[in-house]
């Protein structure tokens, strides 16, 4: 099980970013995808606990490319548990 950081501040999760000098940017299509990639490597379920943020067309949101996905996290946390104890 991983705990990410907070990834709204990479660029390529909201599309979008702040340089340095203060001036906007958007990050290039091949960026996002990477970032898509490296964020569905990380396991074989994703459960997104911000579910404020679950209608929003961020990377971590619609970029995450698993057959398992969940957004109400204590529904989520019942099935995993439930998958792996066979409760």
């Amino acid at each position: 099980m991983f705990l990410l950081e907070n990834v709204r501040f990479y660029a390529e999760e909201e599309g979008k970013g702040v340089k340095e000098d203060g001036s906007k940017f958007k990050p290039d299509s091949e960026d996002v995808n990477l970032f898509r990639e490296k964020l569905t490597k990380h396991g074989d379920i994703y459960i997104n606990d911000a579910f404020g943020c679950a209608h929003r067309a961020h990377s971590s949101v619609v970029g995450i490319q698993l057959q398992q996905r969940y957004i109400n996290i204590n529904k989520s946390m019942f099935i995993l548990f439930s998958t792996i104890y066979n409760v």
